[in-house]
């Protein structure tokens, strides 16, 4: 296999695991995880670079229009990420609490790694893959 394709399946294997770490810790519920949410898209989404890179002659790289479609759902990926980012932040930020809560909520809850190697992930994908062409 080349080794583009090879390391576009490893970081979309990372990419798919973050579905199952927290991306919001906090003292009460502890950590919460993809799976409540929205962040199915994201398997569906890294499975196409994965796809694309199983087609085929696997010795070559991945060019033309399949390189393109292979690092254009991390793209998606990465702006979904962040605007979870935003959403989390922004969900903290309009809390109206009494002064003492506030602040405890403020300081103990924050984006858990499972969010931040999501947003890597999928902005180092397609840097590798143009890298590697």
């Amino acid at each position: 296999m080349h080794s583009q394709r090879l390391a576009i399946i490893m970081i979309a294997a990372i990419g798919m695991l973050t579905l199952f770490m927290p991306w919001v810790n906090g003292p009460l519920p502890g950590s919460m995880n993809t799976l409540k949410q929205d962040g199915w898209i994201i398997p569906a989404l890294f499975a196409i670079p994965t796809l694309l890179c199983l087609i085929r002659d696997r010795t070559m790289p991945l060019t033309g229009i399949k390189f393109y479609a292979a690092i254009l759902p991390a793209v998606f990926i990465a702006l979904f990420a962040i605007g979870k980012m935003m959403d989390f932040r922004s969900m903290f930020d309009n809390l109206v609490l009494d002064p003492p809560l506030n602040g405890l909520i403020e300081t103990q809850v924050s984006i858990g790694f499972g969010l931040h190697l999501l947003v890597l992930a999928a902005l180092v994908l397609p840097v590798v893959a143009w890298r590697m062409k």
